[in-house]
C-alpha cells in the first residue's frame, strides 16, 4: 500500500515540476511516517510586495500568489532584502534604515519605524559592532551652587564596598559621620571629654541630674531666687552672734542687697553713717511732666519742680516764674499724699511775686489728703482774697516735704 501511495506522489511531483518551476528538484515531497507534505521553493522565486503578499515568481506561467500561507514549523529564507514583518497575517519586508539607527514601534503602536539615538549636552552615543554605548559626563563645577544644604539633600558617591556602584549620601548622614570623626580628634587635642551641647539646660529650677548642665543665666536666676540652700544657710545664722565685719571686699565696691533683693529691717545700736546719699528716688525734675496752671509762658531756666523720695517721704523744691494768665496757681507731683482723712498738708510759701510786686504776706502751699495736686495761695488762709493777678510777672518758690501712701 505504501509503495502504491509513493508511486502516486512521484507522478504528481513530475506533473508539478513540468507545469511550475519552483527552482528546486522535486519541490513537493511526502513523509509517510509523519504524513506531512513539504514544498521547497528557491528564494529567488519569491517576492513580497508592499501589501504583504508572498508571490512565487515563475517563468513559464503567470506568477502564483499565495494568499494564505500557514507555517507549522520554521520558514527558512535564503536571501531577502530588508526586515521581514508580519502584520494581520501578511508578511512584508521593511527597508533597511540609515546608518546607526534602531528599529522600534511607532507612537501609535501599530507599525515599525526606525529611530535615531541623538546625542545631547554632555551625552555621547557610540555605535560599534553588535553594540551601542550611551555615556554621560556632567561636570559638577557648572551646576547651580547651594551654599546651605538641607539635611535631605543628597550627594553622589561610589561605594567601595559595593564594587564602586553609585550610591546617594544625605547631608544629614554626612554631618553625623563628620561629627563622630572629629569628636574623637577634638577630644584627643583637648585632653578631656567635652560636654554635649544637647545636655545644656536653661531650666532655672535646678535638679539633681548628673548629665545636664545649666547655663549661666539658669544658675544666676536660681541663686537670686534663693535656691533653698543659700537662704537656709543665712537663716541658720539668725541666733548666732557675728563679731566680724559684714564686708565682702576691701575697696568699698560691693553692694549690700540689690534693687531686686533687699533687707527688710535694719537695727543699729550706734550711728548710721552715709558718705554719699540716701534715697529711693534721687533728685528728679518733674516740671516737664507736671500739669501746671497759672502761666502763659515761663522765663528761661525759671521753671523747675524737683523731688526726691526716701522711703515714704517725698521732698519737693520748686521755682516757677513767668507771665501770669490765671488768678490761681496749681501743679501736680508724681506721688499721692497719705490718706489721713483730714485737711491734708498745709505749709508756708517760701517766696511770692504777683503782677511785678513781691508779696507782703506769707503765702500758703496746700495738698489735700490722698492727692498729688498742689495749690499755692497769696495768703496763708487760702480764702478768695488770696487769689493771684491774671497778668504781669508771677513768681512762686519754696520747698516742703510730705508723706506718701
Amino acid at each position: 500500500m505504501a509503495n502504491t501511495q509513493k508511486e502516486k506522489l512521484n507522478s504528481r511531483q513530475v506533473k508539478i515540476k513540468s507545469d511550475l518551476d519552483f527552482g528546486v528538484v522535486n519541490p513537493l515531497t511526502y513523509d509517510v511516517n509523519t504524513k506531512t507534505f513539504s514544498l521547497k521553493i528557491d528564494s529567488s522565486k519569491l517576492d513580497i510586495d508592499s501589501s504583504g503578499k508572498l508571490t512565487v515568481k515563475l517563468s513559464s506561467v503567470t506568477a502564483w500568489v499565495l494568499e494564505y500561507l500557514t507555517i507549522t514549523g520554521s520558514l527558512t529564507i535564503g536571501s531577502l532584502t530588508g526586515i521581514v514583518k508580519a502584520v494581520a497575517g501578511a508578511i512584508s519586508a521593511i527597508a533597511i534604515g540609515t546608518a546607526n539607527q534602531i528599529l522600534g514601534v511607532n507612537s501609535a503602536g501599530n507599525n515599525y519605524e526606525y529611530k535615531t539615538i541623538n546625542q545631547g549636552t554632555n551625552v555621547t552615543v557610540t555605535h560599534a559592532t553588535n553594540s551601542i554605548t550611551i555615556a554621560s559626563d556632567i561636570p559638577i563645577n557648572t551646576q547651580t551652587d547651594k551654599p546651605t544644604p538641607l539635611d535631605a539633600d543628597v550627594a553622589l558617591i561610589e561605594s567601595n564596598a559595593d564594587s564602586w556602584a553609585k550610591r546617594k549620601l544625605t547631608w544629614a548622614n554626612i554631618k553625623a559621620t563628620l561629627k563622630t570623626y572629629f569628636d574623637g580628634i577634638y577630644q584627643a587635642v583637648l585632653g578631656y571629654t567635652a560636654e554635649d551641647v544637647a545636655n545644656k539646660s536653661t531650666d532655672t529650677a535646678l535638679g539633681a541630674s548628673d548629665t545636664l548642665y545649666p547655663t549661666q543665666n539658669a544658675v544666676k536666676t536660681y541663686v537670686d531666687s534663693g535656691g533653698g540652700g543659700a537662704t537656709a544657710a543665712l537663716d541658720n545664722l539668725a541666733s548666732v552672734a557675728i563679731n566680724t565685719s559684714l564686708v565682702s571686699d576691701i575697696d568699698n565696691t560691693d553692694d549690700l542687697g540689690s534693687s531686686a533683693k533687699k533687707w527688710k529691717d535694719g537695727y543699729f545700736a550706734g550711728n548710721v553713717i552715709v558718705n554719699t546719699n540716701i534715697y529711693s528716688v534721687d533728685w528728679t525734675d518733674y516740671a516737664a511732666t507736671s500739669t501746671i496752671n497759672g502761666w502763659s509762658s515761663f522765663t528761661a531756666g525759671k521753671k523747675w519742680i524737683r523731688y526726691k523720695k526716701i522711703g515714704k517721704t517725698v521732698f519737693v523744691a520748686f521755682h516757677l516764674e513767668g507771665t501770669s494768665d490765671l488768678n490761681r496757681i496749681n501743679f501736680t507731683l508724681p506721688y499721692n499724699s497719705v490718706n489721713t482723712g483730714a485737711a491734708g498738708i498745709q505749709t508756708a510759701l517760701g517766696f511770692g511775686y504777683d503782677n511785678g510786686t513781691a508779696l507782703t504776706t506769707t503765702g500758703k502751699i496746700s495738698i489735700d489728703s490722698n492727692s498729688n495736686f498742689v495749690e499755692v495761695f497769696t495768703k496763708n488762709d487760702g480764702t478768695s482774697a488770696g487769689q493771684w493777678t491774671n497778668s504781669g510777672t508771677k513768681i512762686v518758690a519754696g520747698q516742703f516735704w510730705y508723706e506718701i501712701a
